[in-house]
């Protein structure tokens, strides 16, 4: 795995860089201190730049308008949400189309619920044929308590559109939706259909739109940036994209260089910055 810098990714000519945003753009305090510049930077030289995320409690405009309040600009069509995996997995889309679905999540994640044609979405989950947890919110654990109450006793298919487990904050990990999913499943004993990174249902996504919108025959010069090795190491076995894992910020923070070595990951940052 070797070090790279922005300056020395320009030099090979890249045709789309694709970024994480929480834990490499920003975490709960903001943006990191190199991120504004770096984005600035590709943009600058007209590298085209898209936000690969696992974020699906704001909406693309949301997310976007997050992103500017930190100095960051990258337009709501070029965010590539995993709540887009709703609508646009055969699989996960089929499961949720004429049905009435109950969403564990912020009023903007209801937005990538009803990209999937013909549901209803229902406020209790004890009405519910399909429920989608798509991000965490206030009062979660009192919340996830009493969801699993109402469907203790129920026939009910469960869909997790963020697959992430925990998020780095300023005290350390914290858990997030796809830890409760996991939760979900062990104490109702059901399946959970997950849709985003590391899932190679998203990666197929990814790749699908990189390719349409850039007119791409080859990822050969498209790279990834994402501060966990999982997701790196997925996407760039499903796609041929080329990934960079930024090594001092997010979660791997907190996996030993030795374990992450053995991804066998093409490239390192030491942060998502110009030099």
């Amino acid at each position: 795995m070797k070090s790279l810098t922005l300056a020395q990714l320009v030099d090979q000519k890249p045709d789309v860089v694709l970024v994480d945003a929480s834990g490499v753009l920003y975490r709960e305090a903001g943006a990191f201190p190199g991120s504004p510049g770096a984005i600035r930077f590709l943009q600058d030289r007209h590298i085209p730049v898209m936000v690969v995320t696992n974020n699906t409690y704001n909406s693309p405009a949301g997310i976007a308008s997050r992103l500017d309040a930190m100095g960051i600009q990258i337009p709501a069509d070029d965010i590539i949400s995993s709540g887009f995996g709703l609508s646009q997995d055969a699989e996960i889309r089929h499961l949720m189309e004429g049905k009435r679905v109950f969403v564990f999540g912020s009023q903007e994640s209801r937005y990538y619920v009803e990209l999937v044609p013909s549901v209803t979405i229902v406020e209790e989950p004890a009405d519910a044929d399909v429920v989608v947890l798509a991000a965490t919110i206030d009062n979660q654990v009192a919340l996830f308590n009493r969801l699993v109450d109402a469907l203790m006793d129920t026939v009910v298919t469960v869909i997790c559109c963020n697959p992430d487990r925990y998020i780095m904050e300023k005290n350390g990990r914290s858990p997030v939706i796809g830890y409760y999913a996991d939760r979900l499943a062990e104490e109702l004993n059901i399946p959970v259909f997950f849709v985003g990174k590391p899932q190679s249902n998203f990666s197929k996504i990814v790749a699908e739109t990189v390719k349409n919108r850039y007119k791409l025959n080859s990822f050969s010069r498209v790279f990834f940036f994402d501060d966990n090795p999982d997701n790196v190491r997925q996407l760039t076995r499903d796609t041929g994209i080329r990934g960079v894992l930024v090594q001092d910020t997010g979660l791997a923070l907190e996996i030993p260089i030795s374990e992450i070595e053995t991804y066998q990951l093409e490239f390192a940052i030491s942060a998502f910055k110009t030099t």
